[in-house]
C-alpha cells in the first residue's frame, strides 16, 4: 500500500532548520575539540621538559642495554664481606646514569658498585611517546658464591 502512495515533500523551512541544526553540531563539536587540544598541547609543554618520574626497579631493569660486572675488592673478598649495594639514580632521556647515590651496603663495597653502575646504559623510558628522565634504585649484589 505504502508503494502506490505518494511522498511526503520536506517542505524548505524543515530543511532549512535541519541544516542549520547539523551546522551548529558540527560547529560545536570543531570548539571543544580545539579546546581539547590545546589544554592537552600546553599542559604537555609545561611539564614534560622538566619532569622526572619514579619507576620500580624490576620495569627499569628490563631496559639495561649494557650493563658492566663489578670487580669484587681484594680486601673485601679477603674478609668475607659480602651484600647488596643499594644506590638511588636517576636516568637521562638518552639512558645515561647520572645523579648516583648510595643508600646502603657495605661500605668496603661501595667504590665498586659505583664504578660498575657509572658505566651501564639503559633504552630511554618512553612516557607519552618522549623519553623521560627516570628516577629509581640499583641493587647490585656481591656473593662470594661459596
Amino acid at each position: 500500500m505504502n508503494l502506490t502512495r505518494r511522498k511526503r515533500s520536506t517542505g524548505w523551512a524543515l530543511r532549512a532548520a535541519m541544516l542549520s541544526a547539523c551546522v551548529a553540531i558540527g560547529a560545536a563539536t570543531c570548539a571543544s575539540a580545539l579546546a581539547l587540544r590545546m589544554d592537552v598541547s600546553t599542559e604537555k609543554n609545561e611539564k614534560t621538559p622538566n619532569r622526572t618520574v619514579k619507576i620500580d626497579p624490576a620495569v627499569i631493569a628490563g631496559n639495561v642495554i649494557y650493563q658492566k660486572h663489578p670487580e669484587y675488592p681484594a680486601e673485601a673478598k679477603a674478609n668475607h664481606i659480602e651484600g647488596a649495594v643499594v644506590m638511588r639514580a636517576r636516568i637521562s632521556k638518552e639512558g645515561a646514569v647520572e645523579n648516583l647515590q648510595i643508600v646502603n651496603g657495605p661500605k668496603e663495597l661501595y667504590a665498586s658498585a659505583l664504578n660498575a653502575v657509572r658505566e651501564w646504559r639503559y633504552r630511554p623510558y618512553i612516557l607519552n611517546g618522549e623519553p623521560t628522565e627516570v628516577e629509581t634504585t640499583i641493587t647490585v649484589n656481591f656473593n662470594l658464591g661459596k
